[in-house]
């Protein structure tokens, strides 16, 4: 794995719609998220967002139309690298890890 990270968040808790360089395995282990997914295509569609963190040039608003899946304990994610994905937390005391890999190559090793 090239990087891991522990997510712990309440109700209402948002990240912006965003993208990773690598493939992510989303992994949620208490409460519900939802997810807003876009191909890299539709980043002509998103628009600067400057609440979240104004040095990040990769988050963006949120454009009308995008996939919508709601994870559950013990639901895994794929995010494809590039893919365009914004979360919601649904619940208090929120847990969920995420697993990131350079490529896919590197799996199949």
């Amino acid at each position: 794995w090239a990087r891991s990270q522990l997510f712990v968040s309440h109700a209402g808790a948002t990240s912006p719609l965003h993208f990773d360089q690598y493939l992510n395995f989303f992994v949620q282990c208490r409460g519900r998220k939802r997810f807003s997914l876009a191909p890299p295509e539709r980043a002509k569609d998103a628009r600067p967002e400057r609440a979240h963190a104004p040095r990040d040039t990769y988050a963006r608003a949120a454009p009308a139309g995008l996939a919508t899946t709601i994870l559950e304990p013990g639901d895994v994610l794929v995010i494809p690298p590039y893919w365009w994905h914004a979360v919601e937390t649904l619940d208090d005391c929120c847990v969920s890890l995420s697993f990131w890999c350079g490529s896919e190559a590197i799996l199949l090793a």
